[in-house]
């Protein structure tokens, strides 16, 4: 099964759960999944996001999360607060 960005997935060698959220393809054709959990530790502190092996990874649920729509990537050079004030 495809794993999409916002599928609820789970490392099915170390039981890692959380939300896929970032894909990496790599020069010599590993394609790694970034997971990151949904659950604090036991004294309220974030987990580590973990890269996993594609093919070790499964997914829970399909389109559990969906990305913001909001503008990403910083300022555009037609924002005037970027001219140069001089």
């Amino acid at each position: 099964m495809k794993i999409n960005l916002g599928d609820r997935v789970e490392d099915r060698i170390s039981g890692y759960r959380g939300i896929a959220t970032a894909v990496a393809k790599y020069l010599n054709g590993c394609t790694r999944i970034l997971i990151e959990p949904e659950k604090l530790d036991d004294d309220g502190k974030m987990l580590k996001s973990l890269w996993f092996d594609d093919v070790q990874v499964k997914v829970t649920k399909k389109g559990s999360f969906a990305g913001g729509k909001q503008k990403v990537g910083g300022p555009a050079r037609s924002d005037p607060s970027r001219d140069d004030p001089a």
